[in-house]
């Protein structure tokens, strides 16, 4: 039998244990044994392919991969998490981030890494070569391991616990003051400040002249 083309196959007793054709075609295909053996020529690699477009086929759910492909980064889109970690992640929603050349686009976070881009107030950013567009951010990096410091006026008693501190600068001339809350009370105390000493050096010229030469130094 070259070619079967049949609506049904009927054997009314006994059974069929071979059958080969070159094309079959039926309306209704019944197995009634759980082994399937094929000798047609499909790959693993496209097995696989096929495996994986159905959903929920891998280890972890679609929406948990999904998640996780937006942690490890390459400008995905975070929405806010415990720690978001890797790099290029562009992180929208307030979030504990660790890593380097992310965007942050959310008020409160905390950011560890270097070269990390901060878009939204009051987060605290530790890294080197980091980028903030805000005035009111804690920011502890750089060579100088430098961080900015906030206006007096702008830390209110509200913003200090019992028996808290903050270093802070006088608005009115730069200077370093400590602003300290005890027994509800507001106090400030003035650290010492140097401000630029100059010297003069003076010395006697062979023509009997005194040449004086200016030296600086920042304290």
């Amino acid at each position: 039998m070259n070619t079967g083309n049949f609506k049904a196959i009927q054997i009314d007793k006994g059974s069929a244990n071979y059958l080969e054709a070159n094309t079959l075609k039926v309306d209704n295909l019944i197995l009634k044994d759980n082994i399937i053996q094929s000798d047609v020529g499909t790959s693993g690699k496209r097995i696989k392919e096929l495996y994986e477009t159905q959903y929920d086929t891998n280890v972890f759910t679609n929406r948990e991969k999904s998640y996780l492909d937006s942690v490890i980064g390459k400008n995905s889109s975070v929405n806010g998490g415990s720690v978001i970690s890797g790099e290029l992640n562009r992180v929208a929603g307030k979030s504990n981030v660790m890593g380097s050349r992310n965007t942050v686009l959310a008020n409160g976070s905390s950011v560890v890494g270097n070269n990390n881009t901060i878009l939204h107030p009051n987060c605290t950013v530790i890294g080197n070569n980091c980028v903030s567009t805000k005035n009111d951010q804690v920011v502890v990096g750089g060579d100088n391991l430098s961080f900015r410091l906030p206006l007096a006026d702008d830390i209110l008693a509200s913003d200090l616990p019992e028996q808290g501190m903050s270093i802070c600068l006088d608005p009115a001339d730069g200077s370093l003051l400590f602003k300290v809350k005890y027994f509800n009370e507001i106090r400030l105390f003035r650290a010492p400040t140097y401000g630029q000493t100059i010297h003069l050096n003076t010395a006697v010229a062979p023509s009997g002249k005194v040449d004086v030469t200016l030296a600086h130094k920042n304290m």
